[in-house]
């Protein structure tokens, strides 16, 4: 509880200091709430997913890690391939799973406390991402495009600011192109670089070369 007490809180239920956490502290963080003595621990782990944190329970242990090979080491317990979860993996490789490849390993859901009590996990969900939404009206159409291009010419400028001139790694899809568009408006100078396969389902050279000459810059490609 000391790093509650740190943040300004006073001694509450995990549930409470979350919420807290939640709305004040952003990054990759996990925050142990709460003791055993005092009702069940909490385990909140931040909104981002940024850094996993790996839950293990036995009749005798409840094994926390951000590495599941530590679990191993921590207890000399085996963790087998769990099959099903291999398959459902490679199915979906790009889908975030609650289980993991590792039998009876789950990742613990970012954005969502977790409570280790003696009569089981509870799980509650404490980051919303409507709770970020605005409340005023909706704006027109054309108001909306209007804040995304300063926001993103905004936010473009200042990663700018920091590293200097960048490389955009262009296809010529929605997100590169917006990327350029957004550097182009805030006035900064920048490059196109696109890798592109022997294959043609991997070849996106004329695409990203037509962004690129659409803003005036140079387009860098290999294979």
């Amino acid at each position: 509880m000391r790093a509650a007490e740190e943040l300004g809180l006073a001694p509450a239920e995990a549930e409470e200091a979350a919420k807290h956490l939640v709305a004040n502290v952003w990054g990759g963080y996990v925050a142990i709430l709460g003791d055993w003595s005092n009702g069940p621990m909490g385990v909140l782990v931040d909104p981002s997913g940024l850094l996993p944190v790996y839950l293990l329970s036995t009749s005798e242990h409840v094994i926390l890690t951000s590495d599941p090979l530590l679990i191993a080491e921590a207890g000399g317990l085996e963790t087998p391939v769990s099959y099903p979860a291999l398959h459902a993996h490679l199915l979906r490789p790009e889908q975030r799973h609650r289980k993991t490849c590792l039998e009876g390993i789950d990742e613990l859901a970012p954005g969502s406390l977790h409570l280790l009590a003696r009569q089981g996990l509870q799980i509650r969900r404490i980051w919303h991402a409507t709770d970020f939404l605005p409340r005023m009206p909706i704006p027109a159409f054309t108001d909306y495009a209007a804040q995304l291009k300063e926001l993103g010419a905004a936010v473009l400028q200042s990663w700018s600011g920091m590293f200097g001139r960048a490389s955009v790694a262009a296809s010529g899809g929605v997100d590169s192109s917006f990327i350029c568009a957004a550097l182009a408006h805030s006035g900064e100078r920048f490059d196109c670089v696109t890798l592109a396969t022997p294959d043609p389902s991997g070849d996106e050279r004329i695409y990203a070369n037509r962004v690129a000459e659409w803003f005036g810059v140079r387009c860098v490609e290999r294979i």
